[in-house]
């Protein structure tokens, strides 16, 4: 009897965070004039220029940059499924990239920013106050988060991350990504509770 060798397709859930790493890595090998083009600038909001509330999140600093970043998203849509489904995982990448942005327009002195380590953050704090249960998954989660962005604080951006990324570490982006982040699990955890109440 022969058997029938079967093939599983991804779901939709891996296919958009490994969509958007491999297309985060393919931007990074763009000439640097082009990624200037799409890169955060605060001045050039005077301008019109809008979109870059949204594709400086896209483009990085270089290849190595762009790759730590990929990886790092699919890790953290493979370690939290649940919330982060194709909807809401676009559409929390979306408000965080925008969130991120405003604030770093009204709140910080930027000039020019690249990365997605921001909405990493974000979607980090999303998945991990939907996680499992309170005490053994969500709260060591957060605290860790939380101690990791108070070092960036106090003690500032790692140097050898800086060395290896090819640049600044914006740390503003990190708390803002984790506030933006919050805002969202918080508007999930009310839905649900009012799908209980029906």
């Amino acid at each position: 009897m022969r058997e029938h060798l079967t093939i599983s397709l991804p779901d939709a859930r891996t296919t958009w965070s490994v969509l958007l790493a491999l297309g985060m890595i393919l931007i990074s090998l763009l000439p640097v004039e082009l990624a200037q083009l799409l890169q955060f600038q605060n001045e050039l909001f005077e301008e019109g220029e809008y979109y870059r509330l949204l594709t400086g999140h896209f483009v990085h600093l270089g290849w190595m940059h762009a790759l730590l970043n990929s990886i790092g998203l699919v890790i953290v849509i493979w370690i939290f499924p649940q919330p982060l489904t194709l909807r809401i995982g676009l559409t929390s990448v979306l408000f965080c990239s925008i969130f991120i942005s405003f604030g770093l327009l009204l709140l910080s002195e930027v000039a020019w920013y690249r990365g997605f380590s921001g909405v990493l953050h974000g979607l980090f704090v999303i998945g991990a106050l939907s996680a499992g249960s309170v005490l053994r998954w969500r709260l060591p989660l957060m605290l860790g988060l939380v101690a990791k962005l108070g070092y960036e604080l106090g003690v500032g951006p790692d140097s050898a991350t800086a060395e290896l990324i090819g640049g600044t570490v914006i740390e503003a982006a990190h708390w803002l990504g984790a506030a933006a982040g919050l805002i969202v699990a918080s508007s999930l955890w009310i839905a649900k509770l009012k799908k209980t109440e029906v």
